[in-house]
């Protein structure tokens, strides 16, 4: 499958730029505010040296001025901006970088390539890898590329399988040299000095995926999930007409139909729709990118809930129940059914509980949709009903 392609959606981080204790600089209003000149433009694309504290005003000014648009040519400008600031070195402007990256979602894939540039040409803290492994999930392309080799660089290593996983899944989108560094990225988490011989990358990074298998059989299996069979609707079509919805549309009563026809709210809430069984979806936009929201619904099981685990428990009587599992208390736990309704057993009633490798979330969702119930359901998800709507 080819690989996803990121897109990113602006919002204001200037904040961040005043909050940080460990500026030694001052930034005022005015300073901060106005137009995109030709000086700025220029010292985007100068990359060498450190920042001055007029010069960091200069590139947070412009960061902001693009904010109000979504074309492409200004999110890939504002993404050099990060990338300039990033590798100035100097402590402000990197602070910024990372404060992007904390809040605006629809920019961690930007904002964790200019980290990745500053930890490749300047030095290393471990505060940086948190933020490198936490992008792991939306970069794709030269910035995961870059993102990677960069905690090559790091002794820290993934404690989670997912990331593991992750870097798997993005080495088969990587060319040779990316793949290269994806493996020893490998060998270094899993502490294996080398995988059985080979004759070419593919064969490789099949072996690193039987491995995983073999280590983690419990976890989602380590490969791109194709397009969906008989569905008439591809990824790509659907990002971009995600992609091309403005913010601050607010829900509508067409959006609220959609979420129920669709059954999302037999099993997840948003503002006061829906029944909370899976993932609550009233703050999503928040949380994950667009095309991170997309995947989910196209291919419930690419990246599990950890939160909403999916298993299937076996209880004592001979009952099995099938579902999200959460807890109940210190002594039971309740499992909610794809039908919206939950179960609850005490802990004392089960045998076994067996972890599915497979999302509870049917897929297919949108396959009886209309593009503009489609284009309804993702208003809806971007701006849910607030507790007085409808």
């Amino acid at each position: 499958m080819k690989p996803f392609t990121p897109a990113g959606r602006p919002r204001s981080a200037q904040r961040w730029l005043y909050a940080l204790p460990l500026l030694t600089i001052t930034l005022s209003v005015a300073e901060a505010a106005g137009p995109v000149d030709e000086e700025t433009l220029a010292l985007v694309r100068d990359s060498a040296g450190s920042l001055s504290r007029s010069q960091i005003a200069a590139l947070v000014s412009a960061d902001e001025t693009l904010a109000a648009t979504r074309d492409e040519d200004s999110r890939k400008l504002r993404g050099e901006i990060l990338v300039r600031l990033a590798e100035s070195g100097t402590t402000a402007a990197v602070e910024y970088v990372r404060g992007v990256f904390e809040s605006e979602v629809d920019r961690r894939h930007d904002a964790a390539y200019a980290i990745s540039r500053f930890c490749l040409e300047h030095r290393r803290v471990p505060a940086d890898w948190r933020y490198l492994v936490r992008s792991l999930m939306v970069v794709e392309g030269e910035q995961a590329q870059s993102v990677v080799r960069a905690l090559n660089g790091f002794r820290e290593r993934a404690t989670k399988p997912v990331w593991i996983r992750q870097v798997l899944l993005l080495a088969l989108t990587f060319d040779e040299p990316g793949r290269e560094e994806a493996m020893d990225l490998l060998a270094q988490w899993s502490g294996r000095e080398s995988v059985p011989e080979a004759e070419n990358s593919d064969d490789q990074l099949a072996a690193w995926q039987n491995w995983f298998r073999e280590t983690y059989p419990d976890e989602p299996d380590p490969s791109w999930p194709g397009q969906p069979e008989g569905s008439p609707w591809s990824y790509q079509q659907l990002l971009a007409e995600f992609e091309a919805i403005g913010e601050n549309q607010g829900p509508t009563e067409a959006g609220r139909a959609v979420f129920e026809k669709a059954a999302c709210a037999k099993c997840h809430r948003a503002g006061r729709v829906g029944t909370q069984v899976g993932p609550e979806l009233t703050r999503v936009a928040e949380r994950l990118q667009r095309k991170q929201i997309l995947q989910a619904i196209l291919f419930p099981s690419l990246h599990l809930n950890e939160e909403y685990p999916s298993a299937t428990v076996l209880l004592l009587d001979g009952r099995v129940l099938v579902g999200t599992v959460t807890s109940a208390g210190p002594d039971a736990v309740s499992v909610g059914g794809l039908d919206g309704k939950r179960t609850t057993v005490q802990k004392s009633e089960i045998d076994q509980v067996q972890p599915n490798r497979l999302s509870g979330m049917p897929s297919g969702l949108l396959d009886d949709l209309s593009l503009d119930e489609i284009r309804d359901l993702f208003k809806f998800l971007l701006n849910p009903p607030k507790a007085e709507s409808f």
